[in-house]
């Protein structure tokens, strides 16, 4: 008990003058870390959530943690959700579901003042998590397990075993509840707690050991790795630009860490992302994700495109008398005598032509693009300068002859006004 306490006491030494927020289901493992940290801390404050799963007992649950809190005066805040209506209404699954409400309940309660929050992982759990990852095919992240501290979460009982935390509770006399869920082998983790891992360690006493050796050395990888691709994390985020030069020396575990970092970490994109090097440009691979939607396969790079909220400049019209000495691709000179209707500025189509000033005949917008080299994540983008019959500029690469202004002719000058 000494010892256990002492070890809590040193964990949290670098967090004395902060607020640790302390998620609590009212199981053991909660129950023991609530008592441990009401000794040594003065900050804290509790944090439950009630799904209504199981009827009464999730009551009692909250029942129970609510009279512990009242007991040694330490603030409880509940977070209550109907979790079986919510999957009813968007689907999902349930235990993904759960774990994300829980989870984004936490961050919400992390204010501006210095604030963790603290969660009851032990090292049973630890094991549990590295041969569930294994067999998600999660990556050199994945075989790292759960860290001590990461993202503003605390893991202070992740080096103490279950059976540990089960003999300071009797000793102690704590009060917890037992979730009968725990019991059913109908989820991933239950198999692996109740079936798989006493199987696996009758066969191999040592199994145990061997796993948390494993899960440090992957731990000390991690970090090598992710400090290897920090730069090229941030200059994707920054830029969109992933040269070829940098992707080729990238090995598959610093790709995927790569790939993690900019929350695209699985296994189907870092192998499609590969395939999409040797692809011919212009080609792209969709992407699910929120922050980045395509990777698109350029003359020496990948781009990386975000959702963009992509507003029209405004056209700028401005009758002038005479022309400048000098022209430049910002703006145009057009003939008012020469229009046909009135002016609109909009993002080109197939099958767009434009007269150039300089050759016999048409051309299309597309080879227009084309023959600039314009990369391919920017072409949706070009836009065109027209009136009712005909494009006047493809912005920025080329100008019509239909209506150009001479020296003489009443003219407008057109410029683009950036919308702030």
């Amino acid at each position: 008990m000494n010892s256990l306490q002492q070890h809590i006491k040193q964990f949290i030494q670098p967090f004395k003058d902060e607020t640790l927020f302390v998620a609590c289901s009212g199981g053991i493992d909660s129950m023991v870390l609530l008592d441990l940290l009401s000794s040594v801390h003065q900050h804290i404050h509790v944090l439950h959530v009630n799904y209504h799963l199981r009827g009464e007992d999730s009551n009692q649950d909250q029942q129970l943690i609510e009279n512990e809190c009242n007991k040694r005066n330490i603030p409880f805040t509940v977070l209550e959700i109907d979790l079986i209506s919510e999957l009813n209404i968007n689907n999902g699954n349930l235990q993904d579901k759960a774990r994300k409400v829980r989870y984004d309940f936490f961050e919400k309660q992390l204010s501006e003042k210095p604030s963790k929050i603290v969660v009851a992982h032990h090292q049973d759990d630890q094991i549990e998590t590295f041969f569930i990852n294994i067999s998600r095919k999660s990556g050199i992240m994945g075989l790292s397990a759960m860290l001590p501290f990461h993202n503003n979460i605390l893991r202070p009982l992740l080096s103490i075993s279950r059976a540990d935390i089960n003999q300071y509770a009797l000793v102690k006399g704590i009060n917890w509840r037992e979730d009968r869920s725990n019991l059913e082998n109908t989820y991933q983790r239950n198999k692996w707690r109740n079936v798989f891992l006493p199987l696996i360690e009758k066969e191999n006493s040592a199994i145990k050991e061997s796993v948390l050796l494993l899960i440090e050395k992957f731990q000390e990888t991690q970090v090598i790795l992710e400090k290897k691709v920090a730069d090229l994390n941030l200059q994707i985020s920054e830029t969109g630009v992933l040269n070829y030069l940098d992707f080729d020396k990238l090995s598959d575990e610093e790709l995927f860490e790569l790939l993690r970092q900019l929350n695209l970490g699985t296994t189907g994109n870092l192998s499609e992302l590969k395939k999409l090097r040797i692809s011919e440009k212009g080609k792209k691979l969709t992407l699910q994700q929120n922050n980045f939607i395509e990777i698109i396969c350029e003359d020496s790079y990948f781009f990386f495109k975000k959702v963009e909220l992509n507003t029209l400049p405004t056209l700028k019209l401005k009758s002038i008398s005479e022309l400048p000495s000098t022209f430049n691709k910002e703006s145009i000179f057009l003939s008012k005598t020469k229009l046909k209707g009135n002016l609109v500025l909009r993002y080109w189509k197939i099958g767009d032509r434009i007269d150039p000033i300089g050759i016999n005949g048409s051309k299309l917008i597309s080879d227009v693009i084309t023959d600039a080299k314009v990369p391919h994540h920017q072409r949706n983008h070009q836009l065109v300068l027209c009136d009712d019959a005909t494009i006047h500029w493809c912005v920025g690469l080329c100008i019509g002859k239909n209506a150009i202004a001479k020296f003489g002719d009443d003219i407008i000058h057109v410029e683009l006004t950036k919308t702030t």
